[in-house]
C-alpha cells in the first residue's frame, strides 16, 4: 500500500533513508533486540502468564504435585506466586517426562525445486436454452488430457525449516501460499507435485556414493508419500477457519483431542482416562480456556493435544485483532520451544511484533520463490536489491508490497535496475548470495540427519506411543475401539447439549402423529375403510422415513469437522459413521415409539399383539436420505444483484429503475468485467476480494438511505485486496453514503483512509471517538496529551492506541483511557455535536417552507385582522 504522503514525496526518497545497512545488522530485529533464545522464551512467556487466572493456577499447582513431581519451591514454578511462569513451568514439566522416557516427537522438513500443479480453474458463466442445445458441439472441451487442464501454482521452491523454528509464509492472493502449507501437509487434493520435486521430512536418511554428491543424489529421509500414509497426524494443516462441533464445550472437545491421541507410553503408567483429563487441563490453564471461549485458542490447544509434529496454518489470525494476533503466534513460539515442534504459518496482514515472533520467512510472488531466509535479513535483501520501505510500513507489508507493481516503489537510481515480473525477480533470487547460502544450509542439514539417528528416532517414539492392537504403519495412536468410544462419548455429549432440537423433534412428531390420527379417527372395521386404513399405513411409512430428513443440514456441517479430525489422525471416519448409529438409536427408538403408539390407536388400526409389532417394526426400519442443495452458487453476480434490488426496494420503485440501480452499483464495484461469472464455491469461483464486493454490492442494491455497516470487510484478504475494499468504502462515503466498519487490523495506510475512529475497551467503555487527522496528528495528539508515550515514526498508530491500552492494563497501569474520556474536552464536543443533530431534527418539519414565506403569511393574516376589527370598533 502506498504511504499517505505525495507521489513526488514517495518517488524522491532520500537514497540514504532507503539504506539497508543503515537500519538492519545480521542479528538484531527492527527494534534493536537481539534474536535469541532468551529474547524467544521471553516472548512466551509474556504471552501466555497474564492468561493464568485462579482456577488455572489451582489446577496447575494440583497437576505439578501429584503427577510430575516438580518443586514448587523455586517461586517462579509456583503457580501461586506473583512470579510465577507458566512458559518454564511447562518446560520443566516437559523435561520431568523427558527423563522418564516419555519422548516428544520432533520433525522437521526441506524442499527442493518443489513444483505443484493444480486443475486449472476458470470462471464459469451462467447457461442458457442456447448453450445447452451446442453443448454436444462443445465436447473438447471436456475431452482435454490431463496435462493440458493443469496449471502451474508453485514454481521451483526450496528451503528448509528445523525443528523449533517458525516460517511465516508471505505472498499476495493467488501467489500459491495456501498450497504451499498444503502440499507440506500432505493435503494434496486437487494438487499434484512434480516427479522431480523433493519434500521430504527429519533430513537425508542415506546418502548414495560420494558424500560431495550434489543434492540430487541425496536420498530422502521420509518422503512424503509414506509421511502421509503411515504418519498423517504428525503434519497438520489448519485452514483460516476454525471448524468445532458448536454444541460442544471447549472441556468436551479437547477431551476428545486428548481421547483419541493418548499414547500408549503413558508418564506414571496412568489411566487413559486420567491422562487424558490431566492433559486437557494443562492445555486449558496454558492457553487461557478457563473462562475465555476463542476458538482459535481451542484449536492451538486442540493441536497441542494433538501431539503433532509440524503444524501449517492458513491465515489463522482471521477475524482477531492486532493483540490477540500477537497472541496467538507467541503461543506457537512457546508451543515449538517447549516440545520441539516446527510451524508454517501464512498470514495476509503482519504487524512488526508478530513478523519478530518468526524465525525465515519465505516470500511468493505468482507461485516463484523470491526469499527465504532469515526474518531479520529479509528487509535489508529486498533494500539492496532497490526497492525503498515507505515510512509506517511493516516489514511484512513492505515485503509483499514489492510483488505489487503499483505499490512497490524503487529507489532513487534504481528504477531502471530494479527486476519487475515474477521470473526476473526469481532468477534475481536464483543468482544471489543468499540463495547460495541456502542450498548450503540445506546440505548441511541433510548431512547432519544422513546417519538415521532422527529419522529413526522419530518412528521409534511414534511406535511407542502407538496402542498395542495396532499394526505399525497406521496413522492413528489408539485402536479402532476405543476410537469408536470416544466418538460415542462426544456423540451423546452432542445430544445432551442440544436438546432443544432433539425435543423439537420429538414434539413435532407427537403433533403430527396427534393431526393423522384425528383424520382417520373412528373409521368402522368393515371393508369401508378399507383405503382409510391403506392411508393410515401409507402415512406412517412416509413420516417415519421423513424424519431423517431434520438431520441433513447438520450432517453437513459436521462433515468439515469429522474431515478435518480424519486429517489430524484423531479418528477413522467409519468410527464416527458409527457412533453416530449407536446413539441415534435410542433417539429414534423414543421418536418411533411416541408416533407410532399415537397414531396406531387413534386411527383404529387393530388392538392386536401380532398386528402392532408387525406394524411397529416395520416402520421403524423404514428411511429416506434426501439430497439437496441450499446453495445459490449457481448465480451470477448480475443475478445476485437484481435478485437483492428486486426484493428489498419498495414496489413504487419501477423494475427497469432498480435494474439501472444494479448497473450503477456493479459499475460502482468496478466489477463490469465479472457481472456475468457465476459465484460458484470458495476456490472454485469468484475470488475472495470479488466475493466481499459482491457482499457490498447486495446491501447497496438495496438502496440504504441512512448507514451501511460492514463487520470486518477486511477479514481474510491480503494488504492489497484489502486496499481495494477501502477504496470502494471511501468512493461511497464521497458520494454522501455513510459507513460503519469494524477493522481489528488495520495497517497505518487503512487506518489512515478512514475519517473517524471510535476506540473501544472492554465492556463497550469509549477511548477515543473523533477524527484521526492528516497522518493521524489529531488522535496521536489526545493520547500523546493524556500521558502516553510518543508514537514512533515507524510506528502503526492502530497498533500503537491498542498498545497503549493493552499495555497499561497488563501491568496495572493507574491510567483509566475511559475516563479520561469522560472528562475530556472531545467528549464535550460530541455531545454539542449531538445536541445540534437532535435540534435540527426536532425543526425538521418547520423547514418545508422557507422564513421570508412564514413572515409575509404571517403579515398578511395580521394585516387583514386588525382591519377587521377596526372596522368593527369604529363602525
Amino acid at each position: 500500500m502506498s504511504s499517505p504522503q505525495s507521489d513526488d514525496e514517495i518517488l524522491n526518497c532520500d537514497p540514504e533513508g532507503c539504506d539497508p545497512s543503515s537500519n538492519l545488522s545480521e542479528k538484531t530485529t527492527e527494534t534493536g533486540v537481539p534474536r535469541g533464545p532468551e529474547v524467544r522464551d521471553a516472548s512466551a512467556s509474556d504471552a501466555t502468564v497474564a492468561e493464568v487466572d485462579t482456577e488455572n493456577r489451582i489446577e496447575l499447582t494440583r497437576i505439578a504435585t501429584e503427577l510430575y513431581n516438580v518443586d514448587l519451591g523455586d517461586p517462579v514454578l509456583d503457580p501461586n506466586s506473583p512470579d510465577f511462569d507458566v512458559y518454564r513451568w511447562a518446560k520443566t514439566v516437559v523435561r520431568v517426562a523427558d527423563e522418564a522416557g516419555v519422548k516428544f516427537r520432533r520433525a522437521s522438513f526441506a524442499f527442493k525445486d518443489l513444483r505443484v500443479s493444480g486443475s486449472r480453474v476458470t470462471a464459469r458463466f451462467q447457461t442458457n436454452a442456447a448453450s445447452s442445445l451446442v453443448a454436444p458441439l462443445r465436447l473438447q472441451e471436456h475431452v482435454y488430457s490431463e496435462s493440458r487442464s493443469e496449471k502451474a501454482i508453485l514454481r521451483g521452491l526450496d528451503g528448509v525449516t528445523k525443528s523449533v523454528e517458525i516460517l511465516l509464509v508471505l505472498g499476495r492472493s493467488g501467489s500459491g501460499c495456501s498450497t504451499f502449507l498444503k502440499t507440506v501437509s500432505g493435503d494434496l487434493h486437487g494438487l499434484k507435485v512434480d516427479k522431480d520435486s523433493e519434500l521430504h521430512y527429519n533430513g537425508s536418511a542415506t546418502m548414495t556414493g560420494n558424500p560431495h554428491a550434489p543434492l540430487a543424489n541425496w536420498q530422502q529421509g521420509i518422503p512424503q508419500e509414506e509421511m502421509i500414509c503411515q504418519y498423517k497426524g504428525e503434519i497438520i494443516y489448519n485452514s483460516e477457519i476454525d471448524r468445532h462441533f458448536p454444541h460442544l464445550t471447549v472441556r468436551e472437545t479437547l477431551e476428545f483431542a486428548a481421547a483419541v491421541r493418548t499414547p500408549q507410553n503413558r508418564l506414571l503408567d496412568v489411566s487413559r482416562k486420567q491422562h487424558g483429563k490431566r492433559t486437557t487441563a494443562i492445555a486449558m490453564a496454558i492457553c487461557g480456556l478457563a473462562h475465555a471461549q476463542n476458538t482459535k485458542r481451542v484449536s492451538i490447544a486442540e493441536m497441542m493435544l494433538a501431539a503433532s509434529s509440524i503444524g501449517c496454518w492458513d491465515n489463522s489470525t482471521h477475524g482477531l485483532d492486532s493483540a490477540t494476533a500477537l497472541e496467538f503466534v507467541r503461543s506457537l513460539r512457546m508451543f515449538a520451544d517447549i516440545i520441539g515442534t516446527t510451524h508454517a504459518v501464512a498470514l495476509y496482514q503482519a504487524s512488526r511484533a508478530l513478523y519478530e515472533v518468526f524465525d525465515k520467512v519465505i516470500v511468493l510472488y505468482e507461485g516463484r520463490e523470491v526469499y527465504f531466509g532469515r526474518t531479520e535479513d529479509a528487509k535489508s535483501y529486498f533494500e539492496e536489491m532497490g526497492w525503498c520501505c515507505q515510512p509506517r510500513q511493516t516489514t511484512a507489508d513492505f515485503l509483499t508490497s514489492v510483488t505489487n507493481h503499483e505499490e512497490r516503489r524503487p529507489r532513487h537510481g534504481f528504477e531502471n535496475l530494479v527486476p519487475r515480473t515474477s521470473k526476473e525477480f526469481q532468477h534475481y533470487w536464483k543468482t544471489s548470495q543468499d540463495y547460495k547460502t541456502l542450498l548450503a544450509e540445506i546440505r548441511n542439514y541433510e548431512r547432519e540427519l544422513s546417519n538415521h539417528t532422527a529419522a529413526d528416532a522419530f518412528k521409534a517414539s511414534r511406535r511407542a506411543a502407538q496402542s498395542r492392537h495396532l499394526r505399525a504403519t497406521s496413522p492413528y495412536l489408539v485402536s479402532i475401539p476405543l476410537q469408536i468410544k470416544a466418538c460415542t462419548t462426544r456423540a451423546y455429549q452432542l445430544l445432551w447439549n442440544d436438546k432443544a432440537s432433539t425435543l423439537a423433534v420429538v414434539l413435532g412428531q407427537v403433533i403430527m402423529a396427534l393431526i393423522i390420527g384425528s383424520i382417520f379417527y373412528g373409521t368402522s372395521d368393515n371393508t369401508d375403510s378399507f383405503f382409510a386404513k391403506g392411508s393410515t399405513l401409507f402415512f406412517a411409512t412416509l413420516l417415519n422415513a421423513l424424519v431423517a430428513v431434520t438431520e441433513i443440514n447438520s450432517l453437513y456441517l459436521q462433515r468439515q469437522v469429522v474431515e478435518k479430525q480424519a486429517s489430524y489422525a484423531f479418528c477413522h471416519p467409519f468410527a464416527e459413521a458409527l457412533a453416530g448409529v449407536i446413539s441415534d438409536a435410542p433417539v429414534k427408538l423414543v421418536i418411533a415409539t411416541c408416533f407410532n403408539l399415537i397414531l396406531y390407536f387413534m386411527a383404529g388400526l387393530r388392538s392386536e399383539p401380532a398386528q402392532f409389532f408387525a406394524f411397529f417394526l416395520f416402520t421403524s426400519l423404514a428411511d429416506y436420505v434426501q439430497q439437496q442443495d441450499a446453495h445459490l452458487e449457481t448465480s451470477t453476480v448480475r443475478e445476485a444483484l437484481r435478485f437483492s434490488a428486486m426484493l428489498r426496494q419498495p414496489k413504487s420503485v419501477s423494475k427497469g429503475e432498480k435494474y439501472d440501480h444494479v448497473e450503477d452499483v456493479i459499475e460502482v464495484l468496478d466489477m463490469t468485467d465479472s457481472s456475468e461469472a457465476v459465484v460458484g464455491v470458495p476456490g472454485e469461483g469468484l475470488n475472495g476480494l470479488q466475493r466481499k464486493l459482491l457482499s457490498i454490492g447486495v446491501e447497496l442494491a438495496a438502496k440504504p438511505t441512512l448507514l451501511i455497516f460492514l463487520d470486518e470487510p477486511t477479514s481474510g484478504l491480503d494488504s492489497q485486496s484489502a486496499q481495494a475494499i477501502t477504496a470502494v468504502l471511501r468512493k461511497l462515503a464521497n458520494c454522501g453514503q455513510a459507513i460503519l466498519a469494524t477493522i481489528h487490523q488495520p495497517s497505518s495506510v487503512l487506518f489512515l483512509e478512514f475519517d473517524r475512529p471510535l476506540f473501544l475497551a472492554k465492556g463497550g467503555r469509549t477511548i477515543y471517538f473523533g477524527d484521526i487527522g492528516p497522518n493521524a496528528v489529531i488522535v496521536l495528539d489526545y493520547f500523546k496529551r493524556h500521558g502516553a508515550r510518543p508514537c514512533d515514526q515507524s510506528e502503526n498508530p492502530a497498533e500503537y492506541m491498542l498498545g497503549i491500552v493493552t499495555a497499561g492494563n497488563s501491568c496495572g497501569s493507574e491510567q483509566d483511557w475511559p475516563e479520561l474520556w469522560i472528562e475530556s474536552d472531545e467528549l464535550a464536543f460530541v455531545k454539542a455535536e449531538q445536541e445540534r443533530i437532535h435540534r435540527e431534527i426536532r425543526e425538521g418539519p418547520s423547514k418545508v417552507y422557507s422564513w421570508v414565506a412564514f413572515l409575509l403569511a404571517n403579515i398578511m393574516v395580521e394585516v387583514l385582522y386588525q382591519l377587521f376589527l377596526g372596522i368593527l370598533v369604529y363602525a
